[in-house]
């Protein structure tokens, strides 16, 4: 069986460690990978993913920061407590 590496060289090591992670793609992503003509040729035939929609299906991973409205309301709240020198506003709900 031919193998594309010089044996004991960098190249099989990088060889195997390009193979090990071609199984571990396999089994996270759930299919065989094959590349050949045939393959290529229904590759080649698939409808392209919309960029509009690649960018919509995008994680953001940023961390979480209030919107506008919730920034107003926090500022109108620590005005208020500024105003009446309170440092907590009493809870609010149902007398229990």
């Amino acid at each position: 069986m031919y193998e594309p590496f010089l044996g004991g060289s960098g190249d099989e090591k990088m060889f195997r460690v390009v193979s090990d992670r071609e199984r571990w793609f396999q089994i996270v992503m759930g299919q065989r990978f094959q590349f050949d003509e045939a393959t290529s040729e229904a590759i080649a035939d698939r409808v392209p993913l919309p960029e509009e929609l690649a960018a919509k299906l995008i994680f953001d991973l940023r961390r979480w920061r209030l919107s506008e409205g919730d920034l107003q309301r926090q500022r109108s709240a620590a005005a208020i407590k500024g105003e009446l020198g309170v440092d907590t506003f009493p809870a609010v709900g149902p007398a229990g």
